[in-house]
């Protein structure tokens, strides 16, 4: 009897280890997530480019890089 529970016993450490490896894993670093996180914040805190656009407001590549 004891050998059929250390048979049970590794054939669910098996599965668990088989459910484990089926996992998302993520390959970045804390500070890489970190990073992530702070670029997606900048680039949604520009103002929508098509909107923009709409609404005549582009400007010429002169008054985009003009110094204020």
């Amino acid at each position: 009897m004891e050998l059929r529970l250390k048979e049970y016993i590794e054939h669910i450490l098996r599965k668990e280890h088989i459910a484990d490896e089926m996992h998302v894993k993520e390959p970045r670093t804390e500070e890489e997530k970190l990073h992530a996180a702070d670029l997606l914040k900048l680039v949604l805190s520009y103002p929508d480019v098509e909107g923009a656009v709409a609404a005549g407001e582009e400007r010429s590549c002169g008054e985009r890089h003009a110094a204020p």
